[in-house]
């Protein structure tokens, strides 16, 4: 049985900037999952453990139009940065958002050729145009993928939150 690949902690430091105090890495959870017998691997970079039973869930749907990706997953939201709204990932014990832009960069210095996939909210829409080889949703992104809830379930979730992206094949793809 294959496993995905980890990026182990010391290198999450790197991912999301040397700003950050090593202790915010104790929530950053890399980890081996089951690959579901597919071949390639997977990286997944797990920002906020509450997240962690998303990756569960999103591994088919990732791995079924992207194989050997790395994944990044954790809470988004819009931040002004000097009267910019960009884009932000959140770990739990860091309230701060950092650019989604900058762990991306940070990852091409590691894995310069791998598609990431960002498993984040994106409540405001913003494109990262210019940055190759990416998959992200321009709304939020649901815990649970649609093709894992039946269709009353999934209108059931539209109607009660709002619009939301529970389909890789909705992502924006970055060539």
């Amino acid at each position: 049985m294959n496993k995905f690949l980890t990026i182990i902690a010391a290198t999450a430091i790197v991912v999301l900037g040397s700003n950050y105090a090593p202790t915010v890495f104790n929530h950053a959870f890399p980890r081996d999952v089951d690959a579901h017998g597919f071949q390639e691997n997977l990286t997944v970079l797990t920002l906020d453990i509450g997240l962690a039973p998303m990756t569960e869930l999103w591994l088919d749907e990732v791995n079924e139009r992207y194989r050997n990706a790395i994944i990044i997953e954790g809470h988004g939201n819009t931040e002004f940065i000097d009267g910019v709204p960009t884009w932000c990932v959140y770990t739990v014990t860091h309230p701060d958002g950092t650019p989604v832009a900058d762990v991306i960069q940070n990852i091409r210095r590691h894995e310069p050729y791998r598609r990431i996939v960002i498993l984040s909210c994106n409540p405001d829409g913003l494109r990262l145009d210019g940055i190759p080889n990416i998959s992200y949703s321009l709304q939020n992104v649901w815990v649970i993928p649609d093709d894992q809830l039946s269709i009353v379930q999934n209108v059931d979730r539209d109607l009660r939150y709002g619009g939301g992206c529970g389909d890789i094949f909705e992502f924006v793809e970055n060539r």
